[in-house]
């Protein structure tokens, strides 16, 4: 044990000739290498490990020694520490007594000063607007101008001092030494229940009376300080620099009725009416006929037509360019485009009560069902039914909702159309991981066929099978279920020629769909990317494409579908050939249960058997399996 104290106390002796190791004010305190050199070195000496151990040593001693130099508390009962080592550090004593609450490189009352000279105009946004003059009461020889970089350091640094200031004069109590020796040792000699009651009452008297005599000694010094304080405060806000403002209408905008594309190109495309339709998509009477339809529901101003309107909404629709894009080319902000747009589709949806309707009565009913016998060669078809994945931006918050199997995020467009390309029947705005199976069986479709709301001709029997019973249905592929209402082809690899006659004879049919959503594709582009709004606007935006698509089949002279989709089974539609480069998003085929009726099987066979009858069948049908 000897042994160790003579070699702490040679350690402690060795430190303390090497001042600059422990006296923070000493000009080679922050010298890192020789202050590691010097420590490896007392290491050595003392036989410690490295110079790391001995600083950590010397921490560990100059702790314990403020901790034994830590005044106690007036009455306290605990006992003075002993420790061996206390004479031998006490060199320190000077060093923690000179040491300042302040961080020796914070500002100095100097450098306040000097920062005060500083002349400024101070200009009050709520008050007056006069000019002050922030100066010091002493006069420095020659005043120097601080450079712009470094006057909000040095303002921040002496804002810092005062508040410390500030803080440390607060804390500043003298209290009575011998009345508190006195009380504390009368304390000491009583019981602990009365120690401690005795101990919380005069607590209670010295803290209001020290309160009262704290705010009155410190008033002055405080309001001074404080004004001081508020002065550099003003200060730091006048060098700081001033944020550029922005502009109401940025002048580029400004110049919309003369430089958009809606004042400079739109009169010229008027007289290119085949300009006219690449732009637009649409005939020039076309865009009158519906700009006519739509124009009640738009809010007109001065500023902004329902033309220019209409003209914005066509383009975004046709080449899905974003917002950003658009800004450029008609000279009209982000914003405005964005509510332009969704204003727009919306009036364009509520024209879907003439153009987006179920048939409602038998007849017509009827007429689809030989439009797809003469068509298609598939009797008693009334539409054909499949889904589509429109991607989407993803919503905050949504997590997996929105996300396909493809890995996109997207919404789950459920569309039944007859045998002329028209859609009767859309479901929009579901959740992209659903399928197609899900999105039916909650539809308004499914009910509807389940409670035959649709006055859908009685089943009648095949062509040459008299005895056959047979209801009116729709084709779809395998993600659906089978049903009365849907019929879907044969699952499975090992077939029988017969099933793949009928597999055959239903695509063929089912096909009409997929070239749909091919043509929607091709003639507005903006489906073929992330639609980049809210998904409310979203949704509106494709609710206006499918209007579309059945306004133009409906009202346009010149729009034939036919001639977009698919010729036969060899010939693929023009719209594959638009979008080649692009697949499109389309339902993933998934497992479905099995547990369908025996009547939709029966019924299914009936076809089957019907496709390979001399009645039924078609002579190319052998060829194309």
């Amino acid at each position: 044990m000897a042994n160790i104290q003579a070699t702490t106390d040679l350690f402690i002796e060795i430190v303390r000739e090497n001042e600059f190791l422990w006296r923070k004010g000493h000009e080679d305190h922050k010298d890192k290498s020789k202050c590691e050199s010097t420590w490896a070195k007392i290491a050595n000496e003392t036989g410690l490990e490295d110079g790391k151990a001995a600083k950590q040593k010397w921490k560990n001693l100059s702790d314990y020694y403020g901790k034994v130099k830590k005044p106690k508390p007036s009455g306290s009962d605990a006992k003075e520490m002993k420790w061996s080592y206390l004479k031998a550090m006490s060199f320190l004593e000077d060093e923690r007594q000179s040491c300042s609450r302040i961080d020796s490189t914070g500002p100095s009352s100097a450098s306040i000063e000097n920062l005060l000279k500083v002349n400024v105009s101070i200009n009050s946004s709520d008050e007056e607007n006069d000019t002050q003059s922030l100066t010091s009461p002493r006069l420095a020889v020659k005043r120097r101008r601080l450079c712009e970089n470094n006057k909000n350091d040095e303002v921040d640094d002496c804002i810092i001092e005062l508040t410390k200031q500030i803080k440390d004069s607060l804390s500043e109590l003298t209290p009575c030494k011998q009345f508190g020796a006195y009380v504390g040792s009368e304390i000491k000699s009583l019981a602990s229940p009365e120690r401690n009651e005795a101990k919380s009452n005069i607590m209670n008297i010295l803290m209001q009376l020290k309160s009262r005599k704290r705010l009155v000694e410190m008033l002055p010094q405080l309001a001074k300080t404080s004004v001081l304080l508020l002065k550099l405060i003003r200060l730091k806000r006048l060098i700081k620099k001033k944020k550029a403002k922005r502009l109401w209408v940025h002048p580029m905008l400004a110049v919309q009725k003369n430089e958009g594309e809606f004042a400079t190109l739109f009169p010229k495309l008027r007289d290119d009416e085949e300009k006219f339709f690449c732009y637009m998509r649409m005939t020039s009477r076309e865009f009158d006929l519906l700009l006519t339809k739509i124009k009640p529901s738009l809010k007109v101003t001065e500023q902004i037509t329902p033309a220019e309107q209409l003209m914005i909404t066509l383009r975004f629709f046709a080449t899905g360019m974003q917002f950003r894009g658009l800004e450029y080319t008609f000279r009209r902000g982000n914003s405005t485009i964005s509510i332009i747009v969704s204003r727009v589709s919306k009036a364009i949806w509520s024209l879907h009560e003439k153009y987006l309707t179920l048939p409602s009565t038998t007849e017509e009913w009827i007429n689809i069902a030989n439009g797809f016998e003469q068509r298609w060669n598939m009797p008693f078809c009334i539409g054909a039914l499949d889904g589509k994945l429109v991607r989407v931006r993803k919503p905050a918050k949504s997590g997996s909702l929105y996300h396909d199997y493809k890995h996109h995020f997207s919404l789950n467009l459920l569309a039944l159309c007859d045998h002329r390309y028209r859609l009767t029947f859309v479901d929009i705005g579901e959740y992209g991981y659903k399928g197609d199976a899900n999105v039916f069986a909650t539809s308004t479709l499914k009910q509807m066929l389940t409670n035959n709301s649709f006055k859908i001709p009685e089943s009648t029997s095949l062509p040459g099978m008299p005895d056959s019973k047979i209801h009116y249905f729709i084709v779809a592929d395998a993600a659906f279920p089978l049903s009365l209402n849907i019929m879907k082809p044969f699952s499975g690899r090992i077939l029988s020629r017969e099933q793949r006659i009928y597999n055959y004879r239903l695509s063929r049919a089912r096909r009409i769909i997929e070239n749909v959503f091919g043509i929607m594709c091709a003639k507005w582009r903006l489906l073929l990317k992330p639609i980049e709004t809210s998904i409310e606007s979203a949704n509106w935006i494709i609710r206006a494409i499918v209007v579309l698509h059945n306004f133009l089949i409906d009202e346009s002279t010149t729009h034939n579908p036919t001639l977009l989709a698919d010729h036969g089974d060899q010939e693929n539609g023009e719209w594959r050939q638009m979008i080649s480069s692009i697949p499109l998003p389309s339902q993933q085929v998934m497992p479905h249960a099995t547990n369908w009726s025996s009547e939709a099987k029966s019924m299914r066979q009936l076809l089957l058997e019907y496709f390979n009858s001399e009645v039924g069948s078609v002579s190319w049908q052998d060829k194309m399996i």
